[in-house]
C-alpha cells in the first residue's frame, strides 16, 4: 500500500498573490499529502486588491477529469471543494462528487463554500448563488464556512454575539443534521469580548467554542491556509477539534511572521519560511 494519502483539491488557480492553490499545494505537500489539482478557473491574480483579474474559464474540465479518473480507477482519500465561482461550477462539482462516490463511497468530502464575509456576500455573488451552494451541503461530510457563510447558508441571524455560555446550548448541529453533515468548523464567530474571535467546532452533537485574540492585520488567503492544514491534519488521523487547533495555530504563526515586514499585503502572508513547522 502506498504510504502517502491522496487528496483531490477542487479550487481556482491564481498566477499572482498567495491564495487558493498557491497556498494549499505547498502546505499539503509538506504535510506528506499528495495533492491532485482540479482547477475551477484560472486567474491572473487573486481577486483582492489587484483590480479586475484576467479570468480564463475552463468549462467541462472537471467533468473530463472525472471521466478519466474513473476509467483509470484513481482513488482519493479525500476531496476538498473550495472556490467554485459560478452556478455552472456548482452543478459540475455535484456531478463530480455523485459519480465519484458511487465508485468510491469511502472518500471523505470537505466543503469550504467561499462566497462571503463580514456580514454579506462578496460583490461577485448573489443570494441565488448562495441558494445553489446550499444544494451542495448534503454532499459534504464536513463543512468549513466562516460565520457569514454559515448564517446565509442556514438562514440564521448574522448579528448574534456569542460567548462560552450561550454558544454550547445553541443547537448548531440540528441544522447540519438536515443535510446529513457529520461535522462543521465555523470560523470568525463574533465574541462578546471584541478583542477576540471565535471558532465553533461541531462533531455530531458535541459543540466546542475556541476563542483567540484577534490579529491586528488581515491578509488574503488565510482561509485557504486554514483549510489546507485542517484537511492535512484530518488525513494524518487528527480529530476535527485537533485539526482545527493546528490550522488556527499555523495561520497565526503566518500572520505574526508577516507583520514583521513592510510589504504589499495584497501578496498574502509570508508562508514559505514557516512550512517547516508543519513537518
Amino acid at each position: 500500500m502506498k504510504p502517502v494519502k491522496k487528496i483531490a483539491v477542487i479550487h481556482d488557480i491564481c498566477g499572482v498573490g498567495k491564495a487558493a492553490m498557491a497556498n494549499i499545494v505547498p502546505i499539503l505537500s509538506v504535510m506528506g499529502i499528495e495533492v491532485c489539482q482540479v482547477p475551477t478557473m484560472l486567474l491572473s491574480t487573486h481577486t483582492g486588491g489587484y483590480g479586475k483579474p484576467y479570468i480564463q474559464t475552463i468549462d467541462g474540465y472537471m467533468t473530463g477529469c472525472l471521466t478519466h479518473y474513473l476509467e483509470q480507477n484513481i482513488e482519493f482519500d479525500m476531496i476538498f471543494v473550495g472556490y467554485l465561482g459560478t452556478q455552472e461550477r456548482i452543478q459540475e462539482v455535484k456531478l463530480f462528487l455523485t459519480n465519484y462516490r458511487e465508485v468510491h463511497p469511502e472518500v471523505a468530502i470537505i466543503l469550504d463554500p467561499i462566497f462571503g464575509d463580514n456580514g454579506s456576500c462578496y460583490s461577485n455573488f448573489t443570494m441565488e448563488y448562495v441558494m445553489q451552494m446550499r444544494t451542495l451541503l448534503s454532499y459534504a461530510d464536513i463543512i468549513v464556512p466562516n460565520y457569514t457563510e454559515y448564517c446565509l447558508l442556514f438562514e440564521e441571524s448574522i448579528d448574534i454575539v456569542y460567548n462560552n455560555k450561550n454558544v454550547v446550548p445553541y443547537q448548531w448541529y440540528k441544522k447540519l443534521d438536515n443535510y446529513k453533515i457529520k461535522g462543521a468548523v465555523i470560523t470568525s464567530i463574533p465574541i462578546s469580548n471584541q478583542e477576540e474571535i471565535g471558532i465553533v467546532i461541531t462533531d455530531k452533537d458535541k459543540v466546542d467554542l475556541l476563542s483567540f485574540k484577534k490579529c491586528s492585520k488581515s491578509y488574503h488567503g488565510t482561509g485557504d491556509i486554514f483549510a489546507a492544514v485542517f484537511c492535512g491534519s484530518l488525513l494524518q488521523g487528527d480529530t476535527i477539534l485537533r485539526a482545527c487547533e493546528r490550522a488556527h495555530t499555523f495561520v497565526v504563526e503566518c500572520l505574526v511572521e508577516s507583520e514583521r515586514y513592510e510589504y504589499d499585503r495584497r501578496e498574502g502572508v509570508i508562508l514559505e519560511p514557516l512550512l517547516k513547522k508543519l513537518l
